[in-house]
């Protein structure tokens, strides 16, 4: 019962319209969605999803295995034709640091060499962890991000059989963490400077970001650091 990921092929579609393949437990199946569910360490889109003027709220998107649920406050009937609506500036500001927190791992990679451990993407802020010992230079980790950000550089998103993926990215990009069926490797690419695996939404062009800053760079155990940003 797998579900149509409309948000793969348009991170900017607000809208759309599905039908129910299932209600079960207070979580709707539909046919094709454009919630994104957490995935990757970022959050899922919120929203709502709504049938003959009746709205329901979805509060929580979630995928097991193929299938994405929607949790709702309501019941929703098999067969029941919906239209749903994401909340768009959640997305959007999600969105805006998945693409910066690629920009930062290129960065963090360049200067030191460290790859990522885990990541957290929410609205309000976003961090990565690294498998490294020290992490120092803060202000000049931030200006290069920033300067990237601020030149405008387009991303693209495209998908590519497995074996050229592992021509097309270097050391940076762990494709030995991706299941080995997985046979179609989606790349974001950020222009003339990074290409990286990755299943979540991104913005178009570097400069929709905007200015980031680094709160904090923190110890998580060790050979483990954690950049913060807002």
């Amino acid at each position: 019962m797998d579900t149509k990921l409309l948000f793969l092929e348009d991170a900017y579609r607000k809208e759309f319209e599905a039908s129910v393949l299932k209600y079960e437990n207070g979580y709707a199946i539909l046919d094709q969605t454009c919630f994104y569910p957490r995935s990757g360490g970022q959050e899922c889109d919120k929203g709502i999803i709504e049938r003959d003027g009746e709205i329901f709220n979805v509060s929580e998107v979630k995928k097991e295995k193929g299938t994405v649920l929607h949790k709702i406050n309501g019941v929703l009937n098999e067969g029941d034709k919906v239209s749903g609506k994401i909340d768009w500036d959640r997305r959007y500001k999600m969105m805006k640091y998945h693409t910066a927190l690629h920009i930062l791992s290129r960065v963090i990679f360049d200067m030191y060499g460290g790859g990522v451990t885990g990541n957290d993407i929410s609205p309000n802020r976003a961090r990565m962890d690294f498998d490294l010992e020290k992490i120092e230079d803060k202000e000049e980790i931030e200006k290069r991000t920033n300067e990237i950000i601020k030149e405008g550089r387009d991303v693209k998103i495209y998908t590519v059989p497995r074996e050229e993926a592992e021509k097309l990215v270097d050391e940076k990009t762990r494709l030995d963490m991706i299941p080995h069926f997985v046979k179609e490797i989606r790349l974001v690419e950020i222009e003339n400077f990074d290409i990286d695996a990755c299943g979540g939404t991104h913005v178009k062009n570097t400069k929709e970001i905007g200015e980031i800053k680094i709160t904090k760079i923190e110890n998580k155990g060790k050979g483990r650091k954690r950049i913060v940003i807002v």
